[in-house]
Order: structure tokens, then C-alpha cells, then sequence
């Protein structure tokens, strides 16, 4: 569940409204300087590929904490998708801090230093990066230990119901990608219960947002991307492939460093296309979960290729308002990929990693 930390830490489940708390402010560290590369990760484990949490279906009730399914915990039920090597992640807000504690992954933050809110970007809706300092220091002799440059993106729905939380570590040149996770609250920020059990049918569509981060494979720091989607359901025929569909729109580019978009900067449109369309090939589940791969191609071979998860939730009226989820991408350098196509380049292509999450809604009336 979303409720432990980096060895503790005080404040609410990451996706219920933030409360003040008592605990000590947070350190003020500046993310603007990324440039330290450390290759230590005590995780054991970056293989982001499993889901660690077997899919059951539960009939379209939100059931108990998705990691303790047979001995029921009644902290937090919700549905819970655990991917990589990220354990608990806690939320709270300290003297006005909105921060994240996130636990399982080493050399990424301490109690008294745990991921913050940046200041130099704005998030994209509802969702919102936060940074672990870029170093911590021995208490005792007071040595600086250098850190693996921990970035988290974290998304709630607007009725608090489901949310996700991707983790990155941008000074690792390799597995950049530390885990992620999606959740599905039992009850909502109001208090009404949260099921997957759709009244009405036809076809529904809603519009959503992207935010994710992506770093070049080999060299350390990143970009923050942002993209408009468009989803659409078959209600009639949820339970068949290719009854869900999504479009992924204006991909646009951030600094790191300054907060800023980078559009005009040399080369922009030939790194990063600007959409994607895929359609989930398997059928949505009776909680409302659905996966898929894609690719997208430049020319006649394939340049990107992608993994979607999501989950979706009904409200008092039975009418499906929001969803959630977590997009990873792997890309090529686009110019280098062209060049090997047209036997001008015979060199390794160099490789990008992207991973963020999505917030749906459907703008119900």
C-alpha cells in the first residue's frame, strides 16, 4: 500500500487530499543542477517487466489491498499494480512541502529528505514531479554521499479515487526506469465507494493527460514530456480485443533544468514524434484493468516501442468517469535510426527510455 516511506515519515495516502502535519521542514535543495553520476542502486531489482501483483478478478469490486489479498488489511482496500522495484510510497505535506517518501530503492532520499515537489515545473493537471535532494550527509562525520537522482511523477484523479506513481533515477546511466504502480481507492475523497461496475452502454470517449519523464540511455538527466490523449471504450463489448482504443497527441518536450519547453531548440522534431496511436489487442477485465504493447514506425521498421496499463472506475451513477494509468516507451535516436535504414550509419543506434502516468476524465456534466 501507498503508506510507508524511506524508513517512516508522517501525512496522508499519496492520492487523499493533502493535510498539514507537524513533522520538520524539508530540505531545500535545488533541482536545477543535474550532473553527478552514481551507479550505486541497492534495490536488487530493475527489471520493471513483471507485474509483481498476480491479476485477480474481483468482479468489478474494489477489493483488499492488492498485496495482501488473501490476509485482508483493513488500512487502505484498493486495488494495487506493482511494477519493478519501488515498495511503499507515502504522501504528505510538511510546513507547506508537498512531498514523497518512497521506499525499496536504494540511495534515492532519507527520512528528513524525501522526494519534494519541484518548483521550476508546473506539473500537467493533477499530476506533479517531485525530486530527492542530489545528496545527503553522513550525521556523524559529516562526508556528502552522493545519491542516484531520484524523479518521481505522481497523478490522482480529481475525485481522489485512483491515481499512479512512476519512479525514475536519472544519474543511472542504465535502468533508468525504478518502478511504478497504479491504485484504485476503495472509496473516493468523499467517502463513496469506488467499483467497476458500468450501468450504461454504448460508446464512451474522454480526454486525459501525460506526463512522464525520459532520459537517453548512456548519459545522465532527462526531459519531462507532457502529451494530450484521447480514449475511447466499446461498453457493449468491453470484454473482447480492440474494444479499447487511445491517441496520444502533441508531445512536447521540458528541461529539467529550467522548467521550460524546448520547443525551437535544434532538432526537436526529428526527436520526438509527436503522436502515437494504439489499440488494446487483449480485452478489459472485470475490475476494469486493461494492458497492451505498441510500436510506431518511422519509415517501413519499428522506432518505438511501448506498454500501456490502466485501470477505470464507475461512480454512485454507474457512469465510468475516470481512469488512470502508466505509458513506458523505449525509442531511437531518430536520426541515427534513418541514417541505418538508408545504410549511411552502421554505428549502435542510441536508445531512449520514457515512463510516465496518465489521468482520464470524462468532463461528466
Amino acid at each position: 500500500m501507498f503508506v510507508a516511506s524511506c524508513g517512516g515519515g508522517a501525512g496522508t495516502n499519496p492520492f487523499d487530499n493533502a493535510a498539514d502535519s507537524n513533522t520538520a521542514t524539508t530540505d531545500e535543495t535545488s533541482y536545477n543542477n543535474i550532473g553527478t553520476t552514481d551507479n550505486t542502486d541497492g534495490s536488487g531489482n530493475s527489471d520493471t517487466s513483471e507485474n509483481t501483483v498476480t491479476s485477480i478478478s474481483f468482479g468489478g469490486a474494489t477489493p483488499p489491498d492488492g498485496n495482501s489479498v488473501v490476509n485482508v488489511t483493513p488500512e487502505n482496500n484498493s486495488i494495487i499494480r506493482t511494477f519493478g522495484g519501488a515498495g511503499d510510497v507515502h504522501y504528505a505535506v510538511e510546513n507547506r512541502n508537498e512531498v514523497l517518501y518512497i521506499d525499496n530503492l536504494g540511495f534515492d532520499c532519507t527520512t528528513s529528505d524525501p522526494h519534494t515537489k519541484v518548483t521550476n515545473f508546473g506539473g500537467f493537471g493533477t499530476q506533479d514531479v517531485y525530486a530527492a535532494p542530489f545528496t545527503v550527509t553522513d550525521p556523524q562525520n559529516s562526508q556528502s554521499i552522493p545519491q542516484n537522482g531520484s524523479f518521481a511523477i505522481a497523478g490522482t484523479s480529481t475525485s481522489g479515487a485512483i491515481g499512479y506513481v512512476v519512479v525514475h533515477h536519472v544519474f543511472k546511466v542504465t535502468y533508468t526506469l525504478k518502478g511504478y504502480k497504479y491504485q484504485r481507492e476503495q472509496f473516493d475523497e468523499n467517502n463513496v465507494l469506488v467499483t467497476f461496475s458500468p450501468g450504461e452502454d454504448g460508446e464512451i470517449a474522454r480526454t486525459g493527460e501525460y506526463l512522464g519523464l525520459r532520459t537517453k540511455k548512456g548519459t545522465t538527466g532527462g526531459e519531462y514530456v507532457i502529451a494530450e490523449l484521447f480514449f475511447q471504450v466499446d461498453i457493449q463489448d468491453p470484454n473482447v480485443p480492440r474494444s479499447t482504443q487511445f491517441r496520444m497527441n502533441n508531445r512536447t518536450r521540458y528541461s529539467m533544468v529550467t522548467g521550460l519547453s524546448l520547443k525551437g531548440a535544434p532538432g526537436y522534431e526529428l526527436n520526438h514524434p509527436d503522436t502515437i496511436r494504439f489499440v488494446v489487442e487483449s480485452e478489459m477485465d472485470l475490475n476494469g484493468e486493461f494492458t497492451t504493447e505498441f510500436d510506431t514506425d518511422l519509415g517501413e521498421s519499428t522506432f518505438e516501442t511501448g506498454s500501456v496499463y490502466g485501470i477505470l472506475s464507475t461512480n454512485a451513477e454507474w457512469l465510468i468517469p475516470e481512469g488512470a494509468g502508466v505509458i513506458t516507451l523505449t525509442s531511437q535516436d531518430p536520426t541515427q535510426f534513418m541514417n541505418s535504414q538508408n545504410g549511411t550509419y552502421d554505428r549502435e543506434i542510441d536508445q531512449y527510455e520514457e515512463a510516465g502516468g496518465f489521468i482520464l476524465d470524462r468532463n461528466l456534466p
